[in-house]
This record gives C-alpha cells, sequence and structure tokens, in this order.
C-alpha cells in the first residue's frame, strides 16, 4: 500500500518536473534565435513600409510646392500684364467729333489741333480709329502726358467742338459719375474739392467709394 502511495507521489512530481521543463522549453524557444529573427523580421519589414512611405509623402509634398509655386508665379505675372494694360488703356484718349473725309485727315486734324493747343510739334502714335455707340468714328490716341490735354478738355470744347476724355470702362465711367456727383455736392456746401476720374479729395481728405454699403468713406492708410 505505501509503496503505491509512494509511486503515486514520485508520478506526480515527475508530471509536474515534465511540464515545468515543456514551460522552460518553450520560454526558451521565444528567446531564441528562430524567434528573435521573426521579431527583427516583422520589425524590418515595417521600418521599410515606412521608409517607402515617406519617400511618397515627400516626393507628394515636393510636387505640391512645385504647383503651388507655378500658381503664384502665373498670379503674379497676370497680375503683371494687367497692370501693364491698365497702364496703356489709362494713356488712350479717347477724341470725338474730329472732322476728315478719311482716316488719314481726321489725324492730321488731330495733329494740327494738339500742336495749336499746346504750342509744340505733337507726334502721334498708336493712333486706332473705332465707331462709337452713336455711330460716328472715334480716335483712340497714345499720349505720354495725356493729363496735359485733359485739363484743357473744355478749351477744346468750346474752339473747336471736339471732345476728349479718357479710355474707361463701364464701371470706370460709372465710378467717373459718382465722383463727379459727389464732387458738385460739396462745392455746393462750400467745401474745397479736388478730383479725377478715379479719386476724389475734399478738404485735403481722400474719400473712397465703398461697394460693399454703397457709400463714401474716408480713406486712411493703415
Amino acid at each position: 500500500m505505501e509503496d503505491r502511495r509512494g509511486k503515486e507521489k514520485e508520478g506526480s512530481r515527475g508530471e509536474e518536473y515534465g511540464r515545468k521543463r515543456d514551460r522552460v522549453e518553450k520560454e526558451g524557444e521565444k528567446e531564441g534565435s528562430w524567434w528573435k529573427c521573426v521579431e527583427k523580421e516583422e520589425e524590418g519589414e515595417g521600418e521599410e513600409v515606412k521608409g517607402i512611405w515617406k519617400k511618397v509623402k515627400d516626393r507628394m509634398d515636393k510636387e505640391k510646392r512645385r504647383e503651388e509655386e507655378k500658381v503664384r508665379e502665373r498670379k503674379a505675372r497676370e497680375r503683371r500684364d494687367e497692370q501693364v494694360r491698365r497702364e496703356r488703356k489709362r494713356r488712350n484718349l479717347v477724341w470725338r467729333g474730329i472732322e476728315g473725309d478719311n482716316f488719314e485727315e481726321r489725324c492730321l486734324c488731330l495733329r494740327v489741333l494738339l500742336e495749336r493747343m499746346l504750342e509744340r510739334k505733337v507726334a502721334l502714335r498708336g493712333v486706332e480709329e473705332r465707331i462709337g455707340d452713336d455711330g460716328k468714328s472715334i480716335l483712340l490716341v497714345v499720349l505720354e502726358k495725356e493729363e496735359e490735354v485733359l485739363e484743357r478738355r473744355g478749351e477744346v470744347g468750346r474752339r473747336w467742338r471736339m471732345s476728349v476724355d479718357e479710355n474707361l470702362t463701364r464701371e470706370e465711367r460709372k465710378m467717373k459719375w459718382r465722383i463727379k456727383e459727389r464732387a458738385r455736392l460739396e462745392r455746393s456746401r462750400g467745401k474745397r474739392v479736388e478730383y479725377d476720374s478715379r479719386r476724389l479729395w475734399i478738404e485735403g481728405k481722400e474719400w473712397k467709394w465703398d461697394e460693399e454699403v454703397e457709400s463714401w468713406r474716408e480713406y486712411k492708410e493703415c
């Protein structure tokens, strides 16, 4: 009886030892070279994927910056071109009521008029002839000192029954009308007013038309 109990104890001890040995062997396998190689391989694959995605992202960011730079350059070029176009157009004076049987005669008539008015030789450049809204011919002429002529537009009308004005768009003509109306109102109030087709000064202070609220506001530089 005692021998059987002793054998059972030894058997249970052996089983326990066997379980401990298996557990140690498994832990050893995890810590062994094969298991570490698997983990390193997985880590290596992760780093490789990260590296690839980083290259892709860097390339995409670089391409995006390049496109943004192209857009900025294009917009800057368009602004410069528009400024040049506006400057050229601003220097165009529109003449109406010029007599002559053909284009050459009308150009000659205009040149003689300018030379008499300015008392010097005048060379006409970039003259274009168009048909106005009233069906009559108008001349577009580029002058270096167009302000000198515009200041004497009243004389042009009185002496030669012609008219001269700036080459303005519909919006610019509308703004010019607003400026003249405000200038007339302020002068009737006894205020000192100066203006041109684009700007208005009342008592030495510049005023601008605010499109959002549709009213005049004193302009103050920031």
